[in-house]
């Protein structure tokens, strides 16, 4: 920064027959979360491939920033940014930042429970956003008296000099095979649990739970210098602590926005027609026979069970007994208010 300025104060003071000095454009890899979206994009151009950071302790800092328009908005730059995913923006004024760039971003914050379900709203939860965030509670100090904590030691802060040092001059691709095996293995138990549960929630954190877990464990490995058991341990253990920080406290509002999506549908689709014409005791081989002679093809196991998984969880029909399930009241609430529930295993499902 000081690099940046100094540059800007040979522009205001060069004469006017004087040649412009060169932008320098330094890298400036912590970045304050008040900053524009082009001045984001201008910081990645010249980023040289770090991840760029920002920082605060009150989330509240972001839910203002987000209420001020397009320009500061960036949930979209969020969801991007966890692949690293390239965007871009193209203006005719050669003094617009215009290009394409990958987006490394990545930021922390603390904040209250209050502030956080302002801030992952019913639109944040339905894009995707909780699925991409590790979160960490605090420890409850109600009624606690102040504790003084000890200040570390010049050994400590070495240390974690050289580890900052270490992670910063890694470079490269990592495939950290023992680990990747331990996390299949966790997220298609994972997946086994949520279908038995009919849990849509469970089977859409599982999967980037896994992806945050595999980020956590090359953390060690380029500390450590090896995959050791400790390493793949570590990992399922981070997959198991995200999985569940973010079942606490998504599941709920991910099934409710799921739900009301499928209740705005106002068009009749495959699945809504199937439901409507399926008395009001149903079996699977009704739903199959009425599906195949629209699709003109077999219906399997598995989507059958899809589409029950998806009506009840909606709370369009309830399970009597052994493959056989009713229609609910609601349902019928919904027909009369003019609502169909439309293809609604595509939008159940990710």
């Amino acid at each position: 920064r000081i690099i940046e300025e100094e540059y800007k104060e040979k522009l205001k003071t060069r004469k006017a027959n004087e040649k412009a000095p060169q932008d320098p454009r330094p890298v400036v890899q912590k970045v304050p979360f008040t900053i524009s979206n082009t001045q984001l994009a201008y910081r990645m151009q010249n980023a040289q491939g770090q991840t760029l950071f920002s920082f605060t302790p009150e989330l509240s800092t972001v839910v203002s920033l987000n209420k001020r328009g397009a320009w500061a908005n960036k949930n979209s730059i969020y969801l991007k940014a966890f692949d690293g995913s390239s965007d871009g923006q193209d203006f005719h004024s050669v003094d617009s930042v215009s290009g394409e760039v990958e987006y490394h971003y990545n930021w922390a914050v603390t904040t209250t429970y209050n502030t956080l379900y302002v801030f992952f709203n019913a639109d944040a939860v339905g894009n995707g956003l909780p699925s991409r965030l590790l979160f960490a509670p605090m420890s409850d100090t109600s009624f606690q008296h102040i504790t003084k904590r000890p200040q570390p030691s010049a050994a400590n802060l070495a240390h974690i000099d050289e580890a900052v040092e270490k992670l910063c001059a890694a470079k490269g691709t990592l495939k950290l095979s023992h680990v990747c095996a331990a996390l299949e293995k966790w997220v298609n138990d994972m997946a086994d649990k949520a279908k038995a549960a009919c849990d849509h929630a469970a089977d859409d954190f599982r999967r980037r739970a896994a992806m945050i877990a595999y980020r956590c464990a090359t953390i060690v490995y380029l500390l450590t210098g090896k995959e050791s058991k400790r390493v793949v341990e570590f990992a399922v253990l981070m997959a198991q602590y995200t999985f569940y920080g973010q079942m606490r406290l998504f599941a709920e509002a991910y099934d409710d926005t799921s739900v009301k999506a499928c209740q705005k549908q106002q068009r009749f689709t495959v699945n809504g027609n199937i439901f409507d014409q399926l008395p009001q005791q149903f079996t699977k081989s009704n739903i199959s026979q009425l599906k195949s002679a629209v699709t003109r093809k077999p219906v399997t196991d598995g989507s059958l069970r899809q589409i029950i998984c998806t009506w009840t969880k909606a709370g369009w029909i309830v399970k009597k007994g052994n493959d056989l399930w009713e229609k609910t009241a609601d349902y019928a609430t919904l027909l009369t208010m003019g609502n169909k529930p439309g293809n609604v295993t595509s939008v159940m499902s990710r």
